[in-house]
């Protein structure tokens, strides 16, 4: 697991920062300071690749606390209860609805402290 060094915590940008057999996790760091995780569609589902997914995630919240970086969050639309299961499986829990008329959609912002136990 990498500890992120390469990456440069000042700019807006999305950066690989995991591949793994059947999906890829990405780290985008907003103006704002908060960072997002986005990870591909798994190509295969199973238990195993889950609890791979739990370690992962682990590893990236220490990598993350590590360099000073107390939080987590990940932006899903409201009208998929599968992935709203799957976030919350992870340990993210939701702060907010986010409305957007124009769009006709509602955006839920979850998060999660970096600090592991």
């Amino acid at each position: 697991m990498s500890d992120f060094s390469e990456l440069n915590f000042n700019r807006k940008t999305i950066q690989e920062i995991v591949t793994m057999d059947h999906y890829t996790v990405y780290l985008e760091i907003k103006m704002n300071g908060r960072l997002f995780l986005h990870m591909d569609k798994p190509r295969k589902w199973s238990l195993s690749i889950y609890k791979e997914m739990l370690g992962v995630l682990v590893d990236i919240r220490r990598a993350l606390h590590k360099r000073g970086i107390e939080e987590v969050s990940v932006l899903i639309p409201d009208d998929d209860a599968k992935l709203y299961k799957f976030e919350t499986m992870m340990g993210f829990e939701e702060i907010l609805r986010i409305i957007d008329n124009d769009a006709k959609l509602t955006l839920i912002l979850m998060s999660q402290p970096t600090e592991t136990k």
